[in-house]
C-alpha cells in the first residue's frame, strides 16, 4: 500500500525498532530525489529521509519540547514510551500536516 492511498503525509522510520528519522511525501521523497536526481520510484528511504530527529518522553513538558524543536528547527517530534519505545510521531508546524 502506498502513502497516498493511506492519506499519509509523513512516515517514522524504524531500524530493528529503533528510531533513525522520518520521511515526508512532498520534502524528501519529491524534492530530495528529484534534486539528486534519483527515481523516487527505486529510491531507498535511508537516502532521502530526514535523520536528524528530536526525540521526547511521554512525561516530557509541551513547552520544554516546543522549545527545543523551534531552537534545533525541527518540525517533528517523536514521543517515546517510559521503555524507549515509540509511541506517536508529532507534527509542528502547518508545512508539516
Amino acid at each position: 500500500m502506498k502513502m497516498r492511498d493511506r492519506k499519509l503525509c509523513w512516515l517514522h522510520v524504524l531500524n530493528n525498532a529503533r528510531s533513525v528519522g522520518v520521511i515526508a511525501e512532498k520534502r524528501e521523497i519529491m524534492t530530495r530525489s528529484a534534486a539528486q536526481g534519483l527515481n523516487p520510484v527505486s529510491t531507498r528511504v535511508r537516502d532521502v529521509m530526514s535523520a536528524d530527529v528530536l526525540h521526547c518522553s511521554v512525561d516530557e513538558e509541551v513547552m520544554n519540547v516546543v522549545t527545543k524543536a523551534a531552537r534545533k528547527r525541527i518540525g517533528w517530534v517523536i514521543v517515546l514510551d517510559r521503555d524507549r519505545k515509540s509511541v506517536d510521531m508529532v507534527p509542528l508546524g502547518e508545512e508539516n500536516h
